[in-house]
């Protein structure tokens, strides 16, 4: 009785939709996705003159979303192609703390409410192993491109609009393992920024007495980190459940400075971005189906 009690439970594991390891990896990898959750920002921009520090800071957590398409599987004649496209976004609210400069160049402290929308989008591509001596274990080398735009509005008195934008591309690798119903990723990335910039938009420094032209700040660009820890549960061979933690650390090189004028067209002086990081953290649960 024991020995057909058993088969009678593999057979119903089965009926049940469990997946062998590799069916496991190729089912958390080729699906559709949609998750919701938060974004926390740490942003602290360094005092040029090296007085403050930090200069200013923004820091807060807002509601984010997130789409993902993901493949894994066989591309004309390469096996386990694997093959990502996420698109986020986040809205809310952040605590601004720096401060405004009189007309003798004296800082005054200022705390305030900081509006932010950011839009990230990033794609990978790369080829999945198996380890030979335990199939749960799947790793993924892949090369990856982003791009993140980030409007922060600065709210309160002198508060104004800045966007910035930059893209990266780089490498990373992707670590599984499977088991009966989940399957457990780690994630590591880095890579380098091409191009970073700011700009303010037309017309969000008039209330200062200068000319409405918009300003653009090429900035000085620098590595990007990535790294999270993620589980899929998967409720049927279709069906997933998932939890995703993420953490991400950038910087802005300084920008030259810019040449301003007044809102009678003379020179006004010059204007500069200062140098800045970027702590970002991010929790997603969300459900996906596979295809």
């Amino acid at each position: 009785m024991l020995k057909t009690r058993s088969l009678l439970g593999l057979a119903l594991l089965a009926a049940a939709g469990i997946a062998s390891a590799g069916e496991a990896h190729e089912q958390a990898n080729r699906q559709f996705a949609l998750s919701i959750g938060a974004h926390h920002l740490d942003y602290a921009e360094t005092d040029p003159q090296g007085v403050l520090d930090p200069f200013s800071a923004e820091r807060g957590a807002q509601g984010a979303v997130r789409a993902t398409f993901g493949y894994q599987g066989a591309f004309v004649d390469v096996q386990d192609l694997y093959f990502r496209i996420d698109l986020a976004t986040a809205q809310g609210n952040t605590t601004y703390e720096g401060g405004l400069q009189d007309g003798e160049g004296n800082h005054i402290p200022l705390t305030s409410t900081t509006r932010n929308r950011f839009y990230d989008a990033s794609l990978r591509i790369g080829k999945s192993f198996t380890y030979t001596d335990d199939p749960n274990w799947q790793f993924t080398p892949y090369v990856q491109f982003a791009t993140r735009h980030w409007v922060r509005e600065l709210g309160g008195e002198g508060g104004y609009r800045e966007d910035y934008e930059h893209q990266d591309a780089g490498a990373g690798l992707l670590l599984q393992w499977a088991g009966a119903r989940t399957v457990v990723s780690l994630d590591a990335g880095y890579s380098q920024m091409i191009e970073a910039r700011m700009e303010v938009p037309e017309g969000q420094l008039s209330f200062a007495g200068l000319a409405s032209d918009p300003l653009k700040f090429k900035l000085g660009t620098e590595g990007v980190f990535t790294a999270s820890v993620g589980l899929n549960f998967a409720l049927n061979t279709r069906s997933h459940l998932l939890a995703n933690y993420s953490f991400k650390k950038f910087e802005y090189g300084i920008s030259r400075a810019t040449a301003v004028a007044d809102a009678d067209g003379f020179l006004a002086g010059a204007l500069l971005e200062p140098a800045s990081s970027s702590k970002e953290q991010s929790l997603f649960i969300g459900f996906a189906v596979s295809y």
